[in-house]
């Protein structure tokens, strides 16, 4: 939080976009502003109410300095400027009238002769120690003041130099600002005089000669006069007027310029470095800046550089290298400070990301503002991604859910991004792992085929053309199910028998099934038959029916929870034979004494079938020891037919298909039927 008082005795805050005002606000309608990093915008409050804001993109500076009109220049005591252009030259309109160097310290005002005269350090007066002279013809400084690495000159200005008077003097000369219309020569001291002030002269072409006339270049060089470097003493005020170079001659002397109110020429001179004279500035230039060469590029570093050729006769504050990814690089992007003043310096590029081409420029930056080198571009070595690997949820004992964000693609297309997991530290995808799309973000991964109450360790991982990246390493413990052991089966029959378990363990939640499974093969599951489930923790018995005689089962107890069912080992065991299972076919084929008949064994009760046929008799329920009224048909299962013979002409005959195995006799259904009357034949 910022807050606001009124300053310099402004009562507004201007806000600037573009070197123009954006808006402005009376300090009175606010009393703080503020912005956060997490805030894209100005705030501007008022009893801790937000009476306005301002997008950060919509603002540039904020001041206290209202702006200036158009063509003006503001000095650091906030004296206003005009300015004129001659040539190729911008020049001020006005000498300078500052107390003050650039940085705001202050310039010693001396106003004693004998004092002036010994001073070797910056100093300045007015003419006669007179404000009200000093705000007609600007103040009057010694050369050590123009020399002062302060700076005297307000921002974007300097003290001209010996060649820039020489190039202004050229122009003049070539461009017929000669006073007697002439192209050669220095004969333009009216063209640079001012339209007043002067003392009367009588001399052609001396700026005190038909005033009227003087100033065509609207340059306005007033006679301040000067003061005394030996003395202290002021002089030629009216009659002439002079301004400081930049050179010196010799460590005690400097070059300055004069106009004289008798002559035609601009006056070039060399004097006393404590003599007191004008200072009229003229417009600094950008610098000059080389971009250099770009090398030792690495993942996320470069090295460059560049040379600051010429400072725009402005002193260079800041020099380095700007980059972006877009072009055209400016320091608002990102940039580097490696020095200052003219000369060579090197800049290392960091922070950058991996197979990303930039574009880089050198800047220099004096007061005018910056100056940018020749645009390079450089593109940084590629490497395996960077990834982040997420929590694991939704844990169950065969199943979780991981997944991981892709930080940094490493300047390559991500082709395989998800999660691998493995019972040992450090999976990689040589272990399990999952596919979950390409390129950047935030993926979800499902993880299966995971075993119950089993610790694992899981890595998020992305691949590009330079290999795979992996995330920080998770660990995670499936959930468990229940542990069970089988009890020897007993109480065998041909048909059923009798079983159970014992609960070990419930696992990670409560039982919800268990019971036996078996099968005629091997590890039965569920899948196979099952006793009737019944729930709870406690250990069980249960029977198993509908067996098969003589027939070897495997058996396994079984118990599920929520995460899933475990079983126990296998026990084996075989039911017991019994009597084959034979069918009793219907009575065909009827005479007085034959039929046919027959059966099917449908099942040899576990036992091979030695024997197999049918019995009959006048009486029911006939057997095979009633009488020798018996077949033998075959051996083994499947249907057959057989021959009832020596029947008796109208009896009543009950027939039972039978079969024979290790275990007994087995008979089928008895069938009934009656001989015919017995049919003879006349001769």
């Amino acid at each position: 939080m910022v807050s606001l008082t009124k300053v310099l005795s402004n009562d507004s805050i201007y806000v600037y976009k573009n070197g123009t005002v954006n808006t402005r606000f009376s300090i009175f309608q606010f009393d703080s502003l503020s912005m956060t990093n997490q805030l894209d915008s100005l705030r501007f409050t008022k009893n801790g109410a937000i009476i306005s804001k301002l997008p950060v993109s919509a603002i540039d500076s904020i001041s206290f300095v209202p702006p200036l009109p158009a063509g003006t220049i503001r000095d650091v005591d906030g004296n206003i400027y005009t300015s004129v252009k001659i040539g190729t030259q911008t020049w001020l309109v006005q000498n300078l009238r500052t107390t003050r160097y650039r940085n705001g310290d202050l310039i010693p005002n001396i106003t004693d002769n004998g004092a002036w005269a010994s001073t070797k350090t910056g100093a300045y007066s007015m003419y006669d120690n007179n404000p009200a002279n000093g705000a007609v013809y600007g103040y009057l400084y010694n050369w050590y003041a123009v020399n002062d690495r302060r700076n005297i000159a307000p921002a974007g200005w300097h003290v001209p130099t010996q060649e820039e008077w020489l190039t202004l003097e050229n122009y003049l000369s070539a461009n017929g600002f000669n006073f007697d219309g002439t192209r050669s020569g220095n004969k333009f001291a009216k063209t640079l005089a001012s339209r007043t002030l002067w003392k009367g002269s009588s001399t052609p072409g001396g700026p005190g000669n038909n005033m009227s006339v003087n100033n065509s270049t609207n340059f306005t060089g007033l006679p301040g006069g000067g003061r005394y470097g030996t003395t202290g003493v002021f002089f030629s005020q009216s009659e002439a007027a002079f301004w400081w170079t930049r050179e010196e001659s010799t460590d005690i002397e400097a070059y300055y310029r004069g106009l004289f109110y008798g002559y035609s020429f601009f006056s070039n001179f060399v004097s006393s470095k404590n003599l007191g004279f004008g200072i009229r500035c003229i417009k600094s230039d950008l610098a000059t800046v080389t971009t250099g060469q770009i090398d030792s590029v690495t993942t996320q570093s470069a090295v460059s550089g560049g040379t600051v050729t010429a400072d725009g006769h402005d002193a260079v504050t800041h020099a380095g290298v700007c980059w972006n990814t877009t072009g055209s690089p400016t320091i608002y992007d990102h940039a580097t400070v490696n020095g200052s003043g003219i000369g060579s310096f090197k800049s290392k590029i960091t922070n950058l990301k991996p197979g990303t081409t930039y574009y880089l420029r050198a800047y220099a930056s004096n007061s005018v503002g910056t100056a940018y080198g020749p645009e390079l571009t450089f593109t940084t070595i590629a490497v395996a991604p960077s990834v982040t690997t997420d929590s694991v949820s939704g844990i169950r004992s065969t199943v979780a859910t991981g997944g991981g964000k892709i930080v940094t693609d490493g300047g390559a297309a991500i082709t395989a991004r998800g999660v691998c997991w493995s019972t040992t530290e450090n999976p990689t995808v040589a272990d399990h792992f999952t596919t979950d799309g390409s390129g950047a973000g935030d993926f979800t991964s499902a993880m299966t085929g995971l075993q119950p109450a089993t610790v694992y360790y899981v890595r998020a991982y992305a691949t590009n053309e330079k290999g795979t990246g992996y995330g920080a390493q998770r660990m995670f413990k499936t959930l468990d199910i229940p542990t069970v052991t089988t009890v020897e089966i007993t109480e065998i029959t041909d048909s059923t028998a009798q079983g159970g378990g014992t609960i070990v363990s419930t696992g990670d939640a409560e039982i919800t099934a268990k019971g036996l499974c078996w099968s005629t093969s091997d590890n039965p599951t569920i899948a196979d038959s099952v006793t009737e489930s019944v729930e709870g923790n406690e250990s069980f018995t249960a029977t198993l029916t509908k067996l098969a005689p003589a027939t070897t089962y495997y058996v396994r107890a079984y118990a599920s929870n929520s995460e899933g069912t475990a079983y126990g080992e296998v026990v084996s065991f075989t039911t017991l034979a019994s009597l084959p299972t034979v069918t009793t076919s219907s009575i065909t084929a009827v005479t007085d004494s034959t039929a046919t008949g027959g059966g099917e064994v449908v099942s040899d009760g576990g036992a091979e079938v030695t024997v197999r046929g049918i019995c009959w008799s006048t009486s029911a329920a006939p057997t095979i020891n009633d009488n020798t009224n018996v077949t033998t048909d075959g051996t083994g299962t499947g249907v057959f037919s057989s021959a009832l013979t020596g029947l008796l002409p109208e009896t009543t005959y009950y027939v039972r298909a039978y079969s024979i195995n290790s275990i007994g006799t087995a008979y089928g259904q008895e069938m009934m039927f009656v001989t015919p009357k017995k049919t003879t034949t006349e001769e």
